[in-house]
Parts: structure tokens; sequence; C-alpha cells
């Protein structure tokens, strides 16, 4: 971008003045914003909104895109943002998502192919929050199980090195490979987790990256159970469709309880729960979620047809619950941050099963 003295910039905190005509060859309606270096065009609201990048990550089947489809859907489709976010799209991002998420699942009632090796097709999609007026833009991009897998291909997705948050999915039917054949064994959501630690420790961490979120250290994860509906209850008390409940103020340290029934579930499955509990305390912090994409126990059909459209479900929505986590981080940077805490203290979870 040009130095503010051409008055390109309007004020500080306003839009780009992109209508105005170019100070050096006065054509007008063609401006857009810049990196300085490398000259690649940037969005005209950049600087207007938290730049914040979640990554997903799990291993193949584990849902990376039902969940993907079933978030968009919830937030598209029944505004769960309500009272709280207001959700922008553009047109070309709109169709995508309902050309290769939406529309097949949803409307088609097909169960998702799995995805490709590669990077999915890239949504863009601003979350306005409507008490006081901060945008967030989520970046959506589906990524295959395979490379997660490979340390080797997981090092090259160079986006993921500077997620600020990350949601872990983790398969109910793939928490243990013990009795497996070396090499043909599931994948299982340790063993992302140990993959992307190491990605992120034994990348050399440049001068410039010190104030990024580029180690554990300074990441918070959202570790997440996905399929619920085949381990849960269908009337768990905690289970909820309206959404509401994800986006209060504090939401993230105030579901201690839940995140803790969540924990104790899944160590209890986990073949290494000891190895898996140190990789998730190399985070800044850690919260645990039950989420359904199908909201009803699914079978897969040989023609991959659903009996009824989905109903997604969620113990709470990590998306949110990170949200809601910068935003603490950034407001009381000086405050203990828990899962150091409890390293401290060395607590673990006691609480009961929630079969």
């Amino acid at each position: 971008m040009l130095p503010d003295k051409e008055r390109l910039w309007a004020r500080h905190g306003q839009q780009l003045a992109l209508d105005r005509s170019c100070p050096y060859c006065q054509e007008r309606e063609r401006l857009v914003p810049a990196c300085p270096r490398c000259r690649h065009p940037l969005d005209a609201d950049i600087g207007l909104v938290e730049d914040r990048i979640i990554g997903v990550l799990g291993a193949r089947s584990s849902g990376k895109s039902h969940y993907l489809s079933a978030l968009l859907h919830l937030l598209l489709r029944k505004e769960i943002g309500g009272e709280v976010w207001k959700v922008g799209m553009d047109r070309e991002a709109r169709q995508a998502a309902e050309k290769f998420f939406l529309h097949p699942l949803f409307d088609e009632l097909e169960e998702l192919p799995a995805t490709s090796r590669g990077l999915g097709p890239e949504l863009r999609l601003v979350l306005t929050h409507k008490g006081d007026g901060r945008r967030v833009l989520l970046v959506f991009r589906d990524l295959s199980g395979e490379e997660m897998a490979d340390r080797n291909l997981l090092e090259r997705v160079h986006f993921l090195r500077y997620a600020e948050g990350v949601v872990l999915l983790a398969d109910p039917q793939a928490l243990d490979d013990r009795g497996q054949p070396t090499g043909q064994g599931v994948v299982t959501c340790a063993q992302i987790l140990e993959n992307y630690r190491a990605v992120l420790e034994t990348h050399p961490c440049r001068r410039e990256e010190e104030e990024l979120a580029v180690l554990p250290e300074r990441k918070f994860l959202a570790v997440t159970v996905t399929k619920a509906d085949l381990v849960l209850r269908s009337n768990k008390s905690f289970w909820s469709v309206d959404g509401q409940a994800h986006l209060e103020p504090g939401f993230w340290r105030a579901r201690d309880a839940e995140s803790l029934e969540v924990r104790t579930w899944l160590h209890k499955r986990l073949a290494a729960p000891d190895a898996f509990t140190q990789n998730v305390e190399e985070f800044a912090d850690a919260s645990y979620f039950f989420v359904s994409s199908f909201g009803y126990k699914y079978t897969p059909r040989p023609d991959r047809k659903l009996r009824k459209p989905p109903q997604p479900l969620r113990v709470h929505e990590p998306i949110f619950a990170l949200l809601d986590r910068f935003t603490a981080e950034a407001g009381a940077p000086e405050a203990p941050r828990r899962g150091q805490e409890m390293r401290r203290r060395g607590r673990s979870p006691e609480n009961e099963d929630v079969l």
C-alpha cells in the first residue's frame, strides 16, 4: 500500500479510499491495496478485520469436510450468530460453499466424498460483532487427512504454522491403534497432534516471527470429538442447537465442567493418554468439545445417501469458543493462562464418564 501521505487511507480505522484517482496516472476505480513487498493484491478491507487463522486438523475420516459443511450451514442458513455476530460472504464464496458443501449434504442428502490431496477451494467469510463492531475474517480451506498424517506433507501447508487457534478433530472410532500391523493401523488424533507439534518445533523461527503464534505455546487448542451422536445419549443435557449459549463473553472459561467431561471420556479411550496430554500441554490453553455433524446415529450406505437431512448438534462450537479466547487474551494479556496454571498444579481429570 502507498504511504498515507497520498491520502488513500481516508482516516485510520476507516475503509481505504479506493474510489479516488491514482496520484500518479489519475486513473479512477482501479486502485487496490497491495503488499508493499510482493505487490500481491490484498482485500479492500485489509486492516479493518482481525486476521485470525484457525486451523482444523484431523486424520482421514475424522469428519473434517462434514464439520466444515455443518459449520457453514449453521452460520449461513441457520444464522447461528443471532444477536451477536452478523455473517457476511461475497457471492463467489457463497456459491462455492453451496456447490461443494451445503447443497450436496443438506439438499441432495449425500455424504460428502473423501477430500482429495491438495488444498480445497478458499471460502472467505466475515463475522461482524453487532455490539462492538469488530470484524473477524474466517478463511475455510479443506485439506486431506493423508497430508496431515505425513509430516513432510504437513510442513508444506504454511498457513497452519501461523494459526493462532487449532481445532483438533478426534474420531471416536479411531482412538486406539494398538493391535494393528505396523504402517497399516488407523491414524489417531494423537498422531496428528504429535505431527503438528513436531513440525512447529523443528521449523526455524525467524526474528520477524517472534510476535507471531508459530510455536505451540502461543496457540490455543480445541480438542473436538466428532460423530458424538455415536457415543452420547440423544437427550444429553448440554446438547445445543440454538447457538446463543456459544456466544456469551467469557465462554471459553465458563465451560470448564463440560470441557473436563469430554476430556475424561476421551482419555479413557486413547491408547496413550499420558503422551497425548503432554502434547496438549505444550499449547497455551486447551478446551474439549463434542460435536455431531449429522445430529443422529448415521450408518454409511453403499449409495452414500442419508435417510434424513442433517441436524448439526454441538456441545458448544469450537470456532466461537476460540474467537472468545482470542478476545480474552487481547483484553487481559497479563492474566495467567489456564493450561499453564493447571500444569503447575498438576491437576488431572477425575470426572465421571458421560455415557
